[in-house]
């Protein structure tokens, strides 16, 4: 596997860069050919000599030496390498490579290849789970994507290639027919190599030749030579999209497989109002996440999600509610789809648009959310308590808006005086659900045991309350985080968690953007579903 494949080892200063030595030896061991970068600082703790030796080949470190001969090679080395791994990776460094600054060979190579970049994290705990470091680290894992762009002739009219091989990085096709017929090969390569062809803004004109075979461009040519899924996202005038013959091709289309994101109502080209509008690109990402999604691992898995918080009407202006904003719900359930899963997301009131592919119900009541989840849970494999559930309501609900002076027969509570509110129980969601489950005869054998998950939000004696959830409840697992820190829990797009497992084992995660935790709460429920 490693056998004549070329790897560029960055080491970063550190006491771990010892470790990279042995990682140099085994894999020019195995057959790699080894180029070693050192940063400046890394030389502090080994010496170049030590990796050249091991190597068996240069050893590279200053940009800036006076033949100038780096700047050429900084851009061989990033146009060689199949991969580049920095090990160890600092915390300067990580932060260097996030945000594009290139002041020394190693991460001057790092924005020169397009080469998979593996990092390996080493720093002092507190440096690693600063928030900085996190969202530095978020940043790079966000770029794994590899992007091809293929125009048609008509959209050189609207957007120059120069504009996406910029973005991209990577050449643009268009031509077919050049003179050197190479096209005739790079058709088939580009529709072998794809993951996901994605049609942006797909015109009727497209639409309609890929629903009968034309291949008279690049474009369609690489769409009949893919076997990878289609995603068409259409544009046009109103009266184009609405036409039958349209209608027609787009339905064909979805027939074959093909994952057509629909367009939005809003102002058109021609000055017009109607359907035919581009989505948003949030709404375009998500598509294509769940389209690369089909067949991941969490595929023909059903999951149900609850999120933000519940309001309890008081009258028909105030309620009794929290400060849950349903950030780390929504981020499961983009990390469910993004895994393959088909997810239910109930969700409270939030100020959240709702994940695309992702099937949302939305309710106001702690009664409405048990409603939901009873009704959604019958073939759920998996189900995510993350929102934020009243403990009480109001015992009566005011039809009127209580007034503090008597108009019309209102009712009223005087100004001055102390208002009292009755409250009662909202149901226990999770209990009920415990001793309904409990008391079921066994599953069929087609059908797999539900995992449960419950969340836990604190402000003091976090173990203890945590710990005692996860046994009443009968769950699998309980994430638990203290609200009463600025930095996690409510309306934070950060989260610090503890991972309580039904085997009594306690996870303490760092500081981790809300995104990360969700990953990482996924990563423990995987193995849990595949074992059931």
């Amino acid at each position: 596997m490693l056998l004549n494949r070329r790897i560029i080892v960055g080491v970063c200063g550190g006491i771990a860069s010892y470790k990279a030595i042995e990682l140099v030896s085994r894999l020019q061991q195995a057959g790699a050919a080894v180029d070693v970068i050192m940063s400046e600082h890394a030389e502090e703790f080994v010496r170049p000599l030590t990796f050249s030796t091991m190597s068996h080949r240069p050893v590279y470190s200053d940009l800036w030496e006076p033949s100038g001969k780096a700047a050429e090679t900084h851009i061989e080395l990033g146009e060689e390498a199949e991969l580049l791994a920095l090990v160890p990776a600092t915390a300067n460094t990580i932060a260097k490579l996030a945000h594009g600054i290139a002041d020394n060979m190693l991460t001057a190579v790092a924005l020169a290849t397009r080469a998979p970049v593996l990092l390996a994290p080493a720093m002092h705990h507190h440096m690693y789970t600063h928030p900085a470091t996190q969202a530095n680290l978020a940043l790079l894992r966000e770029r794994g994507a590899v992007v091809d762009v293929i125009m048609s002739e008509h959209a050189e009219e609207f957007v120059r290639p120069l504009t996406f091989s910029t973005m991209s990085h990577r050449p643009v096709y268009s031509d077919l027919w050049e003179p050197s017929g190479k096209a005739a090969e790079t058709h088939i390569e580009l529709g072998e190599e794809a993951e996901l062809l994605a049609l942006v803004p797909a015109t009727a004109h497209t639409i309609a030749k890929l629903a009968h075979g034309i291949a008279d461009n690049m474009l369609t040519a690489v769409a009949l030579a893919t076997r990878a899924p289609v995603l068409l996202a259409p544009a046009m005038h109103h009266h184009m999209y609405t036409h039958p013959a349209t209608q027609a091709n787009l339905a064909l289309l979805r027939e074959r497989g093909a994952v057509v994101v629909e367009p939005e109502v809003g102002r058109l080209a021609s000055g017009e109002v109607g359907v035919g509008r581009l989505p948003e690109t949030a709404v375009l990402l998500g598509a294509i996440s769940a389209a690369l999604a089909r067949g991941g691992e969490l595929a023909g898995y059903r999951v149900v999600i609850t999120a933000g918080g519940t309001q309890e009407p008081i009258d028909p202006v105030r309620y009794i509610g929290n400060r849950s904003s349903g950030k780390m719900g929504y981020a499961l359930a983009t990390e469910a789809r993004d895994r393959g899963a088909r997810v239910t997301l109930i969700s409270g009131p939030v100020a959240l648009a709702a994940p695309y592919g992702v099937e949302v119900t939305k309710v106001e009541t702690a009664a409405q959310m048990r409603d939901a989840v009873l009704a959604a849970v019958d073939r759920a494999d998996v189900l995510i308590m993350s929102a934020a559930v009243a403990d009480y309501r109001p015992a009566h609900r005011a039809a009127q808006k209580l007034k503090k002076e008597g108009v019309g027969g209102a009712q009223v509570y005087q100004m001055g005086e102390a208002f009292a509110l009755d409250l009662v129980r909202t149901p226990d969601i999770l209990g009920e659900l415990s001793a309904l489950l409990d008391g079921q005869a066994e599953k069929p054998a087609s059908q797999r045991p539900l995992v449960r998950v419950g969340f836990a939000a604190e402000t003091s004696d976090l173990v203890t309350y945590a710990r005692a959830k996860l046994t009443a409840k009968h769950l699998d697992l309980l994430v638990a985080n203290d609200v009463s820190r600025a930095d996690s829990g409510f309306g934070s797009d950060t989260n610090k968690v503890l991972l309580f497992h039904a085997n009594g084992e306690m996870e303490d995660l760092p500081l981790l953007s809300k995104t990360e935790v969700a990953a990482r709460i996924w990563d423990r429920l995987v193995p849990m579903l595949h074992q059931a």
